[in-house]
């Protein structure tokens, strides 16, 4: 949800919701891969997001830049999932929040669930 409220204006970033995947648990993860593929059928230079839940407590993400030929991974064992919007952010072409002040998490907390709920 808060990643299409975030990147709606953007026709090139593709957002994956992370119940196209099971959660992963113990390092594994379960996925149709023909559904899979079907998701990524006639991209050719868009930016691609996936967030991922592991053990259902915590939060990475996956970014791939088509155009670019790169693949980024986000797993910081100590963040929040509001870290890892703000490193979908940065990829898509924001400036890069600073690192991880308490102030600063709480601000971009506020930010996005006030994107959330169209405040």
């Amino acid at each position: 949800m808060l990643l299409d409220t975030l990147f709606w204006a953007r026709p090139n970033v593709v957002t994956i919701k992370p119940t196209s995947l099971s959660v992963v648990v113990d390092g594994s993860v379960s996925t149709n891969t023909k559904d899979r593929a079907k998701l990524f059928l006639g991209m050719t230079n868009e930016i691609i997001l996936q967030p991922i839940n592991c053990n259902g407590v915590h939060w990475c993400r996956i970014m791939v830049w088509l155009n670019r030929c790169e693949i980024g991974m986000y797993d910081l064992i100590y963040h929040c999932g509001v870290l890892v919007m703000a490193a979908f952010d940065t990829f898509c072409g924001a400036n890069a929040p600073g690192k991880g002040r308490k102030n600063l998490i709480q601000y971009l907390a506020y930010i996005y669930m006030c994107m959330c709920f169209n405040i």
